[in-house]
């Protein structure tokens, strides 16, 4: 039996609560399709600045996102990754060529067990129909996580290296959570001077 059908099947016989409005007719990653919805619904434009063109997010890190995003992170389960990534796919207003995604720190992937931003990233592409590449790598050891603005702010330039391989015109990163915005713009600025015109971005949501 396929995972996906597998997954639908634990769903029916041993129903959940939404954990958006505590209803049983949960139909994905925990919510149901009211609450799907509405999270739909809350998505909006946020502006980054250059050299990122243009960026969207879900929606604010609160709430029922925040604990959908937490779960993706550390709970262990893939699924609900690849659930926020469709559900980005389907705010993106303009065309890419490729979807690339801002590399997480590999002992991060160690602990975790997986790297839901990759995850996230793949079914973004899937959604959107596009052709989905590991554009860069990490080079700086320090975690972003606990760290104040203005620390964010001073992320060295060289922390992330463009991989080898040709950079198309327009690229669409994916993050899940945007604090400052500036790890975004140093991966957009690597691959701006790679050779992309375009850089968007998407991410699953922003701190207030």
């Amino acid at each position: 039996m396929p995972l996906d059908c597998l997954n639908a099947f634990v769903d029916l016989v041993l129903p959940r609560s939404c954990c958006g409005c505590g209803s049983t007719a949960v139909t994905c990653a925990g919510l149901c399709s009211s609450c799907i919805q509405t999270l739909l619904n809350r998505h909006s434009a946020v502006r980054l600045g250059a050299p990122i063109t243009g960026g969207w997010v879900l929606g604010p890190y609160e709430g029922t996102l925040r604990e959908l995003i937490r779960a993706a992170k550390y709970g262990g389960d893939p699924r609900v990754a690849h659930h926020l990534g469709r559900w980005m796919a389907q705010m993106m207003p303009e065309h890419v060529d490729l979807v690339s995604w801002v590399p997480t720190r590999w002992t991060k992937q160690l602990s975790r067990g997986f790297d839901a931003v990759r995850a996230m990233s793949t079914s973004t592409a899937r959604g959107l129909h596009r052709p989905h590449r590991e554009t860069l790598s990490r080079h700086d050891w320090g975690s972003q996580v606990g760290r104040t603005r203005a620390e964010r702010r001073a992320l060295a330039p060289d922390a992330f290296v463009v991989k080898r391989g040709s950079i198309p015109s327009t690229v669409l990163l994916i993050d899940d959570v945007i604090t400052t915005g500036t790890t975004l713009r140093v991966c957009a600025g690597r691959l701006r001077a790679a050779g992309a015109k375009q850089v968007f971005v998407l991410a699953a949501a922003r701190r207030m």
